[in-house]
């Protein structure tokens, strides 16, 4: 709901502006709030790969491994207008491989 919205909201906020711990603590209670969403998943993943890249990896590989289980086109609550197959293209992107 709206909690979730709000920590994610912030989590790219803090993002943008380069302040990887507080978008870090933000994208955690995302998580905590909805441990499915792969938005959340997704924020902590890129932003845990900043500060410890291998943990960062595995966690971008758990969300392309996760989002095997939805449609390509399917929307990602809380994520205006973004698809699964998106938030997979982005993490391959990461990961230095073909989606």
């Amino acid at each position: 709901g709206e909690a979730l919205a709000g920590y994610l909201r912030a989590a790219v906020g803090h993002a943008a502006q380069g302040r990887t711990d507080q978008s870090l603590a933000a994208a955690r209670a995302a998580c905590y709030l909805e441990p499915d969403n792969l938005l959340a998943r997704f924020l902590l993943a890129r932003q845990t790969l900043l500060v410890q890249p291998e943990q960062g990896r595995r966690l971008l590989d758990q969300v392309v491994a996760r989002a095997e289980s939805f449609p390509a086109d399917a929307e990602v609550p809380c994520a205006d207008a973004l698809s699964v197959g998106q938030i997979v293209t982005a993490a391959c992107l990461l990961l230095g491989r073909s989606p």
